[in-house]
């Protein structure tokens, strides 16, 4: 029973996160490709700042890779 209600959670989340995103499209429909740009560069910036927190919990969730690499 407890696989069945990560299951349930798993797809609860995966709709919770199809119904943010689809809010998130609606809010940024207008924005200029100068704006789209400036988001992008800000998320490559934060993920490369935090490279290596990222990659630990990577490995740590799903037991492949390595830290390092």
């Amino acid at each position: 029973m407890g696989n069945f209600d990560k299951d349930l959670r798993s797809i609860q989340e995966a709709r919770d996160l199809a119904r943010l995103g689809k809010v998130a499209t609606e809010k940024i429909a207008d924005y200029t490709e100068e704006q789209i740009d400036r988001i992008l560069r800000n998320m490559v910036k934060v993920a490369e700042e935090n490279s290596v927190c990222l990659a630990q919990m990577a490995v740590e969730e799903t037991g492949f890779g390595k830290v390092n690499d």
